[in-house]
């Protein structure tokens, strides 16, 4: 976790525009989940940890 108002220049490097921000890079290709992030199925979906046929809308 990197706190931008400490790291700014971490901001800049990794393109953060917005905040919450949440860059996955360990398994290409990096994902980048902005804004609202309590949506946890939708995330969780998105970072390939459960079936995107399970999420109930």
């Amino acid at each position: 976790m990197i706190d931008i108002h400490l790291h700014p220049k971490l901001a800049r490097i990794n393109q953060i525009v917005a905040i919450p921000t949440l860059i996955m890079e360990f398994s290409p290709p990096a994902r980048r989940f902005i804004g609202n992030l309590s949506e946890t199925n939708g995330i969780s979906a998105g970072l390939d940890l459960i079936k995107k046929d399970k999420i109930a809308l």
